[in-house]
């Protein structure tokens, strides 16, 4: 071990804990001036709690979706929040939800939500107002929600509107999820995009394809890379 290490940990931990805290004053700012977001902050709230740690005695995730709709307080396409994220974008930033290792009963119920906000009206192609400025499933791909990710994007009506979907381009690096897959090493994530003709010759700022990211990162297999080439 780096024989600061302990000092860098215990900095890091520090740091991360001033970067929760001042997120979490900038959401009950914007919530206590924006009260008619409430009920939706409330939503996700219920729902990262069951996603987390499963239904409590007699919960159905159904009917917290259905109460909800049926107000008419929450719409299911509507951006929320200072960053003005909707559902499908808002629900996966809760920092127990973005694990680099969630476990199967937890992405068995993330994909459940996913496909229960979509039966109720929710676009994976709409972005977020702030911040990244990206639709749903970057971060599906990058926390391994995969059958969240494929479920968002069987749901976009037209191919020429999923094409575009698949290979979105991210603001601050110029990355598609097919890019982003190939440097983190998500291989199922590569198989689902490429299943849905995503173009891999799209470059990221840096000038970096899928392929050239792959190799980069050395994380994937010779018999995934070779689908990658151009």
């Amino acid at each position: 071990l780096h024989p600061h290490s302990e000092n860098i940990a215990a900095w890091k931990e520090k740091e991360d804990s001033a970067a929760k805290e001042y997120t979490e004053e900038k959401d009950a700012d914007w919530r206590s001036s924006h009260p008619q977001d409430a009920p939706a902050f409330d939503l996700a709230k219920e729902l990262h709690k069951y996603i987390v740690d499963g239904p409590t005695q007699g919960q159905l995730v159904e009917d917290l979706l259905d109460q909800a709709f049926k107000k008419g307080d929450v719409d299911p396409t509507k951006p929320y929040g200072r960053l003005g994220q909707p559902l499908l974008v808002l629900i996966p930033t809760h920092p127990k939800i973005m694990s680099l290792d969630p476990n199967e009963d937890q992405k068995e119920r993330y994909t459940e939500v996913v496909e229960m906000l979509i039966k109720r009206g929710a676009d994976p192609t709409i972005k977020e107002k702030g911040l990244m400025e990206v639709s749903a499933g970057f971060r599906e791909v990058f926390f391994g929600y995969m059958e969240a990710l494929e479920s968002m994007i069987k749901s976009v009506p037209s191919s020429e509107e999923r094409e575009k979907f698949v290979n979105e381009v991210g603001l601050f690096n110029g990355y598609t999820r097919l890019i982003d897959a190939a440097l983190i090493g998500k291989e199922e994530a590569i198989e689902i995009l490429l299943r849905y003709n995503v173009d891999r010759s799209i470059k990221g700022f840096n000038g970096w394809t899928a392929y050239k990211a792959a190799q980069r990162s050395r994380k994937i297999p010779d018999t995934v890379l070779n689908k990658l080439k151009v």
